[in-house]
């Protein structure tokens, strides 16, 4: 929206779309109208697929050519919809020694603080798939440890949680780079 003449400000064609799992929902405004909204199936192997079916129906509805968008914002749910459904690959955490049960152990906030005998959700990722790791600073190889870890696991998603982050920070900016190389996987 940067540089737009007055006259393209009243007339400004603004486009948002929300790619769910199953539907993705696309919405276009222009000023002083009634917004358009649309609803087409997602497609998971090729995301991009969706966003254009859906921004050619909304164009199509409007009566104006893509080039009329002046701006698009695109969002998903995709990746917490797989979450709440626990469908998921093998996740993995990789955290400070000393903090694996950090998030076993959660907060206080809950239903009722002070019942005993309430219902804990499953984790998200289980006990054996936390990897507490020490001295990030002192073991110069940490990278190839980090590395053969999410081979050995043959973790699917890899979330690293550092304690202390200032403390140690040159270090862990290298951190998901060498968990990338030479992998295809989702890390």
């Amino acid at each position: 929206m940067m540089n737009l003449t007055k006259k393209e400000l009243e007339t400004e064609v603004r486009v948002g779309i929300d790619t769910g799992g199953t539907f993705t929902d696309c919405v276009l405004w222009r000023t002083g109208e009634e917004p358009i909204v649309v609803k087409v199936p997602s497609t998971p192997s090729n995301p991009a697929e969706a966003i254009i079916n859906g921004l050619e129906l909304l164009c199509l509805q409007a009566g104006i050519p893509f080039t009329a968008v002046h701006f698009l914002v695109h969002g998903t749910t995709v990746a917490t919809n797989a979450m709440l459904q626990e469908q998921w690959g093998k996740v993995g955490l990789i955290t400070t020694k000393g903090f694996r049960d950090s998030l076993e152990i959660g907060t206080q906030m809950r239903p009722e603080l002070y019942q005993l005998h309430q219902r804990k959700l499953p984790p998200i990722v289980p006990r054996n798939l936390i990897l507490p790791i020490i001295g990030l600073l002192i073991i110069g190889y940490v990278w190839y440890r980090l590395e053969s870890i999410a081979k050995i696991f043959g973790f699917s998603w890899v979330v690293i949680g550092i304690v202390y982050m200032l403390i140690i920070n040159a270090k862990n900016k290298k951190i998901p780079n060498e968990l990338n190389k030479g992998h295809d996987s989702n890390m």
